[in-house]
């Protein structure tokens, strides 16, 4: 599909759809060909429960190394305007 400029900026919402279903769309100023909108293909990893399970445990196993801190402690960092 061609399209001008202007037209574009007006339905681009609608073009995106379009792009997404997979059509390309090529946007033309004065006639000539711009640029042409085309769908990103997005991959996603494959789920790896374990991979999670272990990710958690490691945080786990780091948090309890640090030491224990106060809700007082916390408002005297802020009140120091300490922000780490």
């Amino acid at each position: 599909m061609d399209i001008g400029v202007l037209e574009a900026r007006d339905r681009l919402p609608e073009l995106l759809d379009r792009v997404v279903q997979g059509e390309a769309v090529t946007i033309t100023r004065d006639g000539k060909p711009v640029v042409t909108l085309n769908a990103v293909e997005v991959s996603t990893p494959p789920f790896d429960i374990e991979a999670r399970r272990r990710l958690v445990a490691e945080v786990a196993a780091a948090r309890r190394t640090l030491p224990p801190i106060s809700h007082e402690d916390v408002m005297a960092a802020i009140h120091e305007g300490r922000r780490y």
